[in-house]
């Protein structure tokens, strides 16, 4: 078995490891000097605005598109009860969204959506009834979307909807992508992410190995089925470029082929020709730049203190 683990590795990098790495063109580069991703998990980005939080996840920074710190908040309602991060989104004001866990002094725990003002001061919390968000994203100032799952899901059969739309109070307004659609596979949102794009946004379902691009709520996705992407490559973070570009750190860890996680890499797939299969576009894994979202119709990368605005060379 780790044998043949080792060969899947193998085979998988070394088919991209043939393709050259193109060059990451530059057109902005921003410090961050109270910024080190090291010690935080991977920041967030949103509307030129950068979350960031550490490993304990009860604190919040938020700094501006200049790379200042705007604030910095220990997370904690108003009767004092931790809120411990889950997922981060921001709005085009500043205003920020926190998907979190509210730790209660007789160790009990409860999902809870926190709203902050551009001050970083928590305005209000919303508790859920029949949905648990894992991701967020701001599409717009009043277009809030989530990926997560229904409380209501029952052994034996899906149920719910795997994406809910909330308005900037966290009031639902629509819910999206049926469970039902995908009767043959659970825990669906688990390992899933919302895709910043250049216009709309993306819901990429790795247990799916699928993705749907909303221009809005209002509209039909937009569907990718059976990407070509590797069932043993972990997909962090990706961005969607000119409707049909999709960029994506992926990493994969193999038993009996090394001890350590293999390093992210970047990888851009041609959704319009899927038989030109993935290409890495960053060979280097030890200096891996993470994609975190897209600004003006550019990839926004982040490494240390200092984050990246650019392209790819084609």
């Amino acid at each position: 078995m780790a044998y043949r683990l080792t060969l899947i590795a193998l085979l998988l990098f070394t088919a991209i490891e043939g393709l050259k790495g193109a060059e990451f063109r530059v057109s902005n580069e921003i410090v961050f000097a109270q910024l080190d991703t090291s010690q935080v998990a991977l920041p967030r980005y949103g509307f030129g605005y950068v979350a960031a939080f550490p490993a304990s996840r009860t604190s919040l920074r938020l700094f501006a598109s200049s790379g200042r710190l705007i604030y910095q908040n220990e997370l904690k309602d108003r009767e004092g009860v931790q809120l411990k991060i889950i997922d981060v989104a921001i709005a085009p004001s500043g205003r920020v969204a926190v998907e979190a866990t509210a730790v209660r002094t007789d160790g009990k725990t409860e999902a809870v959506m926190a709203f902050l003002d551009p001050s970083g001061l928590i305005t209000h919390l919303v508790k859920h009834d029949d949905f648990i968000p894992l991701r967020l994203r701001f599409r717009g100032e009043d277009d809030l979307w989530a990926l997560g799952f229904s409380k209501a899901t029952q052994v034996g059969h899906q149920s719910g909807h795997i994406v809910r739309v909330y308005d900037s109070k966290g009031k639902k307004i629509k819910d999206l992508l049926p469970a039902a659609d995908f009767p043959s596979i659970r825990n669906l949102s688990v390992d899933g992410i919302l895709v910043a794009a250049q216009s709309g946004i993306g819901v990429y379902l790795a247990r799916a190995n699928s993705l749907y691009v909303y221009a809005s709520y209002n509209d039909e996705p937009v569907k990718h089925l059976n990407l070509p992407i590797p069932s043993e490559m972990e997909v962090v973070t990706a961005a969607l470029l000119h409707g049909n570009e999709l960029f994506f750190q992926g990493l994969t860890s193999v038993s009996g082929f090394s001890d350590k996680t293999v390093a992210p890499r970047a990888f851009q797939l041609d959704l319009s020709n899927y038989g030109a299969g993935i290409r890495m576009v960053d060979g280097n894994s030890q200096n891996s730049h993470a994609i975190i979202g897209v600004s003006e119709g550019q990839l926004v990368r982040i490494h240390g203190a200092r984050l990246f605005v650019g392209f790819f060379d084609r």
